[in-house]
């Protein structure tokens, strides 16, 4: 084993709920989305200061930036919330909220 690879249970089989919750428009309901869509497949390790990521077979040290590139998904994932609301008010405030979102600052 490399000191890249570490071998921890796998994690649980998630269950995947018919409709995502509500978040709220903010940086913490951000973290949340994240959480909700990709918390089975990441963990960050305080003691490394280091996230990890399960590749199918064990968590491994995140050296190409795929946490990052899971948190842009997340965020492009908002404008996609905002199409499917049918109130007109809450969509304009879901999709300002997407657009503050993209800055790499915010990511």
């Amino acid at each position: 084993m490399t000191s890249e690879e570490y071998s921890i249970p796998s994690p649980p089989p998630r269950i995947r709920l018919r409709k995502p919750p509500k978040f709220p428009l903010t940086q913490l309901g951000n973290a949340e989305r994240f959480v909700f869509e990709h918390g089975e497949k990441i963990r960050y390790c305080f003691a490394w200061k280091q996230w990890l990521f399960w590749d199918g077979k064990r968590w491994r040290r995140d050296e190409t930036e795929q946490v990052h590139r899971l948190a842009v998904l997340t965020v492009r994932s908002i404008k996609d919330e905002a199409k499917k609301e049918h109130d007109d008010e809450l969509r304009s405030k879901i999709e300002g909220h997407a657009r503050r979102c993209e800055s790499s600052y915010n990511l």
